[in-house]
């Protein structure tokens, strides 16, 4: 904290408080065990943060909540094996698929060959 004070042009941050935010997500199958575990994985993390960082304390902002409700649509997934050639031919079994795919083939949304030139 010496050099970020240095680089405001101070001598110390003394005065001046720091946050810091931690975030935990935990993802389950069961929505009231996984709530139970995320809400006690805070709790100890809180403690061992104290020891770590030195603090005095550390202050859980938001406890889960078991949720009414999925949080995403279900989604069907496809095998490989289901893919079809426009002609409604099986894929050849050596076919580049991801290259393929991206580029509008088995029904894909031929604006997704941008991705290639994303990276």
């Amino acid at each position: 904290m010496l050099e970020t004070a240095k680089a405001l042009g101070l001598e110390d941050l003394k005065g001046y408080t720091t946050s810091r935010v931690l975030t935990l997500e935990v993802t389950g199958t069961d929505p009231q065990r996984t709530a139970v575990i995320a809400n006690k994985m805070a709790e100890e993390v809180s403690g061992v943060a104290c020891e770590v960082m030195n603090v005095d304390s550390v202050n859980v902002v938001d406890s889960a909540k078991v949720p009414t409700s999925p949080s995403g649509p279900k989604r069907p997934l496809w095998s490989l094996s289901d893919l079809r050639e426009p002609n409604g031919n099986p894929v050849n079994k050596n076919a580049a698929y991801d290259k393929q795919y991206l580029a509008g083939c088995y029904g894909a949304d031929p604006y997704l060959t941008r991705i290639e030139e994303w990276a």
